[in-house]
This record gives structure tokens, C-alpha cells and sequence, in this order.
């Protein structure tokens, strides 16, 4: 029962992150809306060192890294 429940909270952690991940502004605009699980791009870099952000489906953000991190 306990280990359902930490299951079950650990994927609706990543699912969250996954659904808010592309929508993290940090002064940044999103070229287009995320769609479940699809490929994004978003300018990144500031002002000194301007780039596109290519994010392919399925990456991961670095707060799901450091969540699997604090599992291990």
C-alpha cells in the first residue's frame, strides 16, 4: 500500500514536471505550445550568449534529474 502510494506520487511528480517544464519562462518565449509529449523549442541563453533551446521528445528537465538523483 505504501509503496503504491510513493509509486504514484514519484509519476505525478515527473508527469507534472513534464506538463510545466515548457512553460518555465526565465525571461525565455516558447516558439510553440508544448503538446503532450512532443518535441519544443524555446529561445534561451540571455542576452550575451543568444541561442534556440532544442528539447526532443521525451527529454527530461533538471528538476526530474535531480529527482532521480535524490532516489538513488
Amino acid at each position: 500500500m505504501i509503496w503504491d502510494k510513493f509509486k504514484g506520487g514519484l509519476f505525478g511528480c515527473v508527469i507534472g514536471d513534464a506538463y510545466g517544464f515548457p512553460y518555465e519562462k526565465n525571461g525565455s518565449e516558447i516558439s510553440a505550445p508544448c503538446e503532450w509529449l512532443s518535441a519544443w523549442s524555446r529561445h534561451s541563453g540571455g542576452r550575451y550568449w543568444p541561442h534556440i533551446a532544442e528539447y526532443e521528445r521525451g527529454s527530461i528537465s533538471d528538476d526530474t534529474q535531480l529527482l532521480m538523483a535524490q532516489l538513488r
